[in-house]
């Protein structure tokens, strides 16, 4: 019986990396979206496309003068989002850890406390807008939304020790429950409008335990199949 699974699973694996899908990570600091898109990635044999935050010039300074730096930080992230996704030219599976869509949140919430003015946000969803139409990006067709309560966000935050993180967590601690918060209101909205797959990181941990990875990499096909079954059965 375990061998049939095996080779149900395989066959299935080998059709999500053909099937050019693109798959938008969302969640908070903290969640285990990268950690998710590399269990994701070996399972598939395809290379995650991970946002390389080290080369924000403006990021450590946002995180100590977050009201002066946050349009600025967003912005350098838009626009190197834009240009990573339109350089796109693979046939297969695409993992995109974060989505455009979680940029996006990132600079609402920081408009929401009041890091980033009135105008710098108008300006931002202007350049949100006008990038996004004029480069014509392929939006993701599945949304993989990885969440967990604050507490344990906070836990593993600490538990890496990234400094401008650390900092963040000690001196402006509302920025990580409005963010976790913001993930969880938009999951619950873009059900109506598009396919997104809700994973709990609080309750799996698919960081160090085998069984885990093997578990959530299986839940996540099983719903890609679903989704394509009720397409189908749409169309």
């Amino acid at each position: 019986m375990s061998e049939i699974f095996d080779e149900t699973r395989t066959r299935q694996e080998g059709e999500i990396r053909q099937r050019h899908l693109r798959i938008g990570l969302m969640g908070p600091v903290g969640a285990g979206k990268t950690a998710l898109s590399q269990v994701l990635g070996e399972s598939w044999g395809v290379t995650p496309i991970e946002e390389d935050f080290g080369l924000n010039p403006h990021l450590e300074d946002f995180y100590e003068f977050p009201e002066d730096n946050s349009f600025k930080s967003q912005s350098w992230f838009l626009v190197r989002k834009i240009k990573q996704l339109e350089s796109l030219t693979t046939d297969y599976t695409e993992i995109i850890d974060p989505a455009l869509e979680m940029d996006y949140l990132y600079a609402k919430v920081q408009h929401d406390i009041g890091w980033m003015t009135d105008t710098g946000w108008q300006t931002y969803r202007m350049l949100y807008d006008t990038h996004t139409h004029a480069s014509q990006v392929r939006e993701p067709d599945i949304f993989v939304v990885i969440n967990a309560p604050v507490d344990i966000l906070t836990q593993r935050i600490r538990k890496r020790g990234r400094e401008f993180e650390l900092w963040m967590l000690d001196k402006k601690p509302e920025y990580l429950e409005r963010l976790q918060f913001a993930v969880s209101s938009w999951t619950w909205e873009a059900s109506d409008y598009t396919e997104v797959i809700p994973v709990n990181s609080g309750e799996i941990d698919y960081v160090t335990i085998d069984h885990h990875r093997k578990m959530v990499v299986s839940y996540i096909e099983d719903m890609m199949i679903k989704i394509r079954k009720n397409r189908i059965i749409k169309a």
